[in-house]
């Protein structure tokens, strides 16, 4: 998301969409972007995904980057980076962190996996209590079929 003015202002803020699993995150992200006070130009390709949503959440001014600049470059983050240098706004590599808006492919994948396979898990668990309450419970049930049988044999003769 950046501003109206140039790719380099200081305003800018450079976010995804609210493509994020976290949905306190999601929250926040839709805080700020509400609390903008100027144009917004929105871009990336969770975009066209939320746009819907986009719609019905924001209530400032936007306009969606056109397709050949909707993608983030390596350039503008070049002049974003130069800006900041000359504001003094610089951090040592050592403390320099992502900050990921979304989990990876490869981790919500794994996340949907070790979910499917907790569910098989209790499905097979609630599966096997069943049968072991039926195998215990046949037997007396069993037994009660045959004293019904026999006092039913006693009463005919």
């Amino acid at each position: 998301v950046e501003d109206s003015h140039s790719a380099a202002s200081p305003g800018r803020q450079a976010a995804d969409t609210p493509d994020r699993a976290d949905t306190a995150a999601e929250e926040a992200g839709i805080k700020a972007i509400k609390a903008a006070p100027v144009m917004l130009t929105l871009l990336g390709d969770g975009i066209p995904v939320y746009r819907d949503k986009l719609d019905e959440l924001l209530a400032v001014p936007y306009r969606i980057a056109p397709p050949h600049l909707s993608r983030q470059r390596a350039g503008a983050l070049a002049v974003l980076a130069a800006q900041y240098l000359r504001e003094g706004k610089t951090v040592p590599a050592a403390e320099h962190a992502p900050d990921y808006l979304r989990l990876s492919q490869a981790e919500r994948e794994r996340m949907e996996k070790e979910q499917r396979e907790r569910m098989e898990k209790e499905q097979r668990e609630c599966t096997e209590k069943e049968q072991r309450s039926r195998a215990e419970t046949a037997p007396q049930g069993q037994q009660e079929k045959n004293r019904s049988a026999q006092q039913m044999n006693e009463s005919q003769t």
